[in-house]
């Protein structure tokens, strides 16, 4: 079974705050020139909670143009309640996209019957297929396995972003239906999903390093294990060192404006890298393959 991985994408901005066109068409384009079968815009790596209505309307309206053709294209459009949800569903419709992606209201902790009323308001509205997400870290509610199978009834609701445990997202997969798509992200677990063959994978890490993830599962399906063994082992501490130490979103910006992409990532309150943290970030060896990576891909 071939592998589809997703990138959640990030939202570039232009120094007044507005989308950076170019930038997140340098960033789609990279995407796909990698290898990614699709693409997530607007979802929580792209911040659209924290972005301009303005901004918002502006990614979709450009990042479904510039994906036309290429991939699937998923739009976020979960808020944090039911009439703002819908706002975003009924501007999206009008672009040619593939599905909504809708996290679980947060700033409030919804029963899970409560979920289960939402989620299917949302799928009666909605022209568009529907994919319930799950980030309980961040919206701060869990939507149980329980929960969702249930709404896999719902013709208009295809499927579940699963940003979890893997172990819960596994037994989910086991409940549904064969036809429902569970899509994982799990960046800490590429190769052995493969080795599961598990169909999908989507995460906002794929969009930073699009050729090394797009390596990694390649090596995986080639059953090179210890290529894609040693990949894995140094994404994973990649992702765990950035968390700890580096504030992250500044840190991908950087990243991501040494492969080409212009425009900043890190809007206020995020705190900015100082130079010896930007400095200690481009020493990293890890970085330094990943950037060689794509200069070796653009040769």
């Amino acid at each position: 079974m071939e592998t589809r991985l997703y990138s959640a994408l990030c939202t570039p901005l232009a120094k007044d705050g507005a989308l950076h066109t170019d930038g997140f068409k340098q960033h789609i384009d990279q995407q796909f020139a990698s290898g990614i079968y699709g693409v997530l815009i607007c979802g929580t790596m792209g911040r659209m909670q924290l972005l301009s209505d303005a901004v918002y309307r502006d990614a979709v309206k450009f990042g479904s143009q510039f994906c036309a053709g290429k991939g699937e294209t998923f739009i976020g459009v979960g808020d944090a309640s039911l009439p703002r949800t819908l706002d975003r569903i009924r501007y999206v419709e009008q672009f040619d996209i593939d599905g909504v992606v809708v996290l679980s209201p947060y700033l409030f902790k919804p029963g899970q019957q409560e979920l289960i009323d939402y989620f299917t308001a949302v799928a009666d509205r909605s022209t568009k297929p529907v994919y319930l997400y799950d980030l309980p870290v961040l919206s701060g509610v869990k939507l149980e396995n329980e929960t969702v199978l249930k709404l896999s009834k719902h013709p208009s609701i295809y499927g579940a972003k699963c940003s979890d445990k893997w172990e819960d997202t596994r037994s989910l997969m086991e409940m549904v239906d064969d036809d429902f798509r569970i899509i994982p992200a799990q960046p800490f677990l590429v190769d052995q999903l493969v080795y599961m063959g598990v169909e999908s994978n989507l995460d906002g890490v794929f969009s930073i390093c699009p050729e090394l993830i797009c390596e990694i599962v390649k090596a995986a399906e080639n059953r090179d294990y210890m290529t894609a063994s040693k990949l894995q082992k140094d994404l994973s501490a990649f992702l765990l060192l950035m968390r700890k130490e580096f504030p992250l979103l500044d840190a991908f910006s950087a990243i991501l404006n040494s492969r080409g992409v212009e425009g900043e990532l890190a809007m206020s309150p995020a705190r900015k890298m100082d130079e010896l943290e930007r400095e200690r970030l481009f020493n990293l060896d890890f970085v330094k393959r990943m950037l060689n990576q794509q200069k070796t891909a653009n040769i």
